[in-house]
């Protein structure tokens, strides 16, 4: 299974970002995020992938981050919804916009998107209702998880490392999101508490 890719963006090709890796250029089919984040040709690029094998085709998928790559996993266990599909899902609405949709019985939000029409639309709701933006062992509820996503950006900007911020994140109450500057400011507040340990 490949995870992850760290490499080089070459380019696009269609849907899917050309990223060389030691050499080796990959094809990969990715949402829009995901090829939003890629920058210009020739800029570093780090995107979470799914490896898709069957009898006939062999494919790679891309994601912006892990929560965009475990929707598409979820999605991919609904009866009728393939990659192509799961791909389409995320890239029209989003993580957030997904779990609002379902959480809210809102099949024709789905319904519109190409390829899914009433029926399949009908059976992601049903088959996803309850299964997202759940609480999760120390995790946010992932439409609150979106919603904390500017602060996530400034601590990386500020130079914390993304582990570092998933464990700030983390450790915020379940209704952080609600108040985005106490958000930040408590996160600096979890973020600092190791350094001065580490100073005393």
């Amino acid at each position: 299974m490949i995870a992850a890719l760290r490499g080089t963006f070459e380019g696009l090709a269609g849907e899917a970002a050309l990223i060389s890796v030691g050499g080796v250029v990959f094809q990969v089919f990715a949402t829009r995020r995901a090829l939003a984040a890629c920058g210009e040709p020739g800029s570093p690029v780090s995107l979470r992938t799914y490896l898709h094998l069957r009898e006939d085709m062999v494919a790679l998928y891309g994601f912006a981050d892990e929560e965009e790559r475990a929707l598409f996993l979820k999605l991919l266990g609904v009866s009728g919804v393939g990659p192509r599909l799961a791909l389409a899902v995320l890239s029209t609405l989003g993580p957030a916009e997904l779990a609002s949709a379902v959480q809210a019985g809102d099949a024709a939000a789905l319904a519109a998107i190409p390829g899914i029409g009433k029926r399949i639309g009908g059976r992601i709701v049903l088959e996803l209702r309850g299964k997202l933006g759940g609480p999760g062992a120390g995790t946010p509820p992932l439409t609150a998880r979106a919603a904390l996503a500017p602060v996530q950006a400034a601590l990386l900007q500020l130079g914390y490392s993304p582990s570092e911020v998933e464990q700030a994140l983390a450790a915020l109450p379940p209704d952080a999101a609600s108040d985005l500057e106490t958000a930040l400011r408590s996160s600096l507040r979890l973020l600092s508490e190791p350094m001065r340990g580490r100073a005393q």
